[in-house]
C-alpha cells in the first residue's frame, strides 16, 4: 500500500488524474464502485501476494461480464505464480 501511495504522489506532480482504492475485500466486490471508474483508461491492482486468485482476476472478471465495448486496461501487479518442488531429505 505504501508503494501505492508513494507512486499516486509521483504522479500527482506530472498532472496525471488517478483515483486509489483500498478494496478491503475482493468477495463480495463493490460493483457499484467499480462501475463509477468505468470511465477510467486504465486500473492497476497491487497484489501482496501471487498475481492470480486475488483482487486482479476478480475485476478481470467484472471487467469482462461488462457488456461495454470501451473498458478500461487493466494491469495486475504482485507476485508471479512459480511452480516449486518441496524436497524431503530422508534419513535412514
Amino acid at each position: 500500500r505504501q508503494y501505492s501511495l508513494l507512486s499516486a504522489h509521483c504522479r500527482r506532480s506530472r498532472a496525471i488524474s488517478f483515483k486509489i482504492i483500498d478494496m478491503h475485500t475482493i468477495s463480495p466486490i463493490d460493483k457499484e464502485l467499480l462501475n463509477q471508474c468505468m470511465t477510467s483508461k486504465l486500473w492497476i491492482t497491487v497484489e501482496e501476494h501471487f498475481v492470480s486468485g486475488g483482487l486482479g482476476s476478480v475485476i478481470a472478471e467484472f471487467l469482462s461480464d461488462k457488456l461495454e465495448t470501451i473498458k478500461p486496461n487493466l494491469l495486475r501487479l504482485g507476485i508471479k505464480d512459480k511452480f516449486s518442488i518441496c524436497f524431503y531429505r530422508i534419513i535412514v
